[in-house]
């Protein structure tokens, strides 16, 4: 299974949605809302946010170097990410 297929279980914007489904812009400014809304209220980070934080990462993982961890997928298809400069 690839982590693009991870399934969102909790909220309304993005319930019941795969990773696959959504921008990975709108992945990650997701995620920092959930923190910082939850670092707000003073409580600790769910253990839901937790896993789709985890899910996200493995699925960022899969598009820079593919499902199988192996060389970087092709530079000319518009879903591969950049990976960074260094």
């Amino acid at each position: 299974m690839s982590a693009g297929d991870y399934r969102i279980t909790f909220g309304n914007k993005y319930c019941g949605k795969r990773l696959s489904e959504i921008e990975l812009p709108d992945l990650e400014q997701y995620l920092n809302w959930l923190t910082v809304h939850n670092r707000k209220a003073g409580s600790p980070i769910p253990n839901e946010v937790r896993t789709l934080a985890r899910a996200v990462k493995a699925y960022k993982m899969e598009k820079l170097y593919g499902a199988d961890g192996g060389a970087p997928l092709d530079p000319a298809d518009p879903n591969t990410i950049e990976a960074p400069q260094s």
